[in-house]
């Protein structure tokens, strides 16, 4: 299948964290401590939990693993999150083109060519024009030569 490239980024640490509760404006506080900090996020997905919990995945470039982590303990000690988690190394890969909604399939077709040469999926978004995944770095290279051998960049 013909698709305009793929997009790839590696040394990023991955956070992943629940509120108490699904409460408005969970995101805005927690992406404010972020950008007080001028740390940029590379990947973001928020959906419902169980037990009407929020539940948000980012990534961060590693070199700001450690100002993330300092972001999350302190939100975590004002009880504004209940859990959390970090990943560490991950990779953001994935592919992108033009009239990416005009292709049913698309984002299980990259699932596939994935999953079919032992690749976990941590974290998955798409676009219009993108589907992109965060993988541990160590699978990085076979990843992408997956891709490779199920996609046609042009």
């Amino acid at each position: 299948m013909k698709i305009s490239g793929i997009t790839e980024l590696k040394s990023l640490s991955m956070i992943i964290v629940t509120s108490r509760a699904d409460q408005a404006g969970l995101a805005e506080v927690v992406l404010e401590e972020f950008a007080k900090q001028a740390i940029n996020l590379e990947y973001i997905t928020e959906g419902a939990g169980k037990e009407s919990c929020v539940v948000m995945s980012f990534c961060v470039n590693t070199k700001d693993k450690e100002s993330a982590t300092n972001i999350i303990e302190e939100l975590y000690s004002r009880k504004i999150i209940n859990t959390k988690q970090c990943i560490s190394p991950v990779s953001f890969i994935g592919i992108y083109g033009p009239h990416f909604r005009e292709k049913p399939g698309l984002t299980h077709r990259l699932c596939y060519s994935l999953s079919k040469i032992s690749i976990n999926i941590l974290g998955i978004s798409s676009s219009i024009s993108t589907v992109s995944c965060i993988i541990r770095e160590e699978d990085f290279d076979k990843a992408k030569a997956g891709l490779l051998d199920y996609f046609e960049p042009s």
